[in-house]
């Protein structure tokens, strides 16, 4: 992957920094290692009562973390409200190969209560610190029965661009897919020249000398 490491002077460390600090909505942080357990019984959730997530059993703990650590190329943020974390979303390339480096899959859960405002907050801050890694557009997968998330891409200006019938098999039954998707950056009409190199979650956070914890 080709990435842009080109932030060396005071200045643009500083401006860097601002920036990123202000990624951050209220109520939205990092992911912690003390979050771990709350975290997995979301997922754990929508694995074992749903089709929203397509494992047809959950990963071990140990697994589940080791996706988590082992991302240096997007965070992963967590949803804190009243000392409780009920929610989570995090990003991954749409594809390995380098010429898909400006397009980035969302992966967004939280627990099946009130959201506390903060679904949308969560997803804010995830295309905040997106812009500021040059990624151009992001990717929604989505079961069709999820109608939730799907409403949810639909208000945040997310399009339908496919829809595989009976791309999945879970507890007996086909699940249809929906791919949809919008651009972040600049708008349809920004030229692929015009493009800067993907930054790296772990890059970007050393330019701004800020530990977000």
């Amino acid at each position: 992957m080709v990435v842009n490491t080109n932030l060396e002077s005071g200045q643009k460390e500083k401006q860097a920094d601002c920036s990123f600090k202000s990624c951050f909505i209220d109520g939205i942080r990092e992911f912690e290692i003390q979050d771990l357990d709350e975290v997995y019984e979301i997922y754990c959730y929508y694995v074992d009562h749903s089709n929203y997530n397509l494992d047809l059993t959950p990963e071990s703990k140990e697994t589940f973390l080791n996706s988590i650590v082992s991302n240096p190329d997007f965070p992963f943020l967590v949803a804190e409200y009243d000392g409780r974390i009920i929610g989570y979303g995090t990003a991954h390339h749409y594809r390995p190969k380098a010429g898909y480096q400006h397009t980035a899959e969302l992966t967004i859960y939280f627990e099946p209560s009130n959201h506390h405002g903060l679904s949308h907050a969560l997803a804010d801050t995830l295309t905040n610190i997106l812009r500021m890694q040059n990624v151009r557009q992001e990717i929604g997968c989505i079961t069709a029965s999820n109608k939730p998330s799907i409403a949810m891409g639909l208000r945040r200006g997310f399009k339908e661009y496919g829809r595989l019938k009976d791309a999945a098999i879970k507890a007996g039954g086909f699940c249809d897919v929906v791919w949809m998707s919008r651009v972040i950056q600049n708008g349809d009409a920004q030229k692929a020249s015009d493009l800067k190199d993907f930054i790296p979650y772990s890059v970007l956070k050393s330019y701004s000398g800020k530990t977000l914890n």
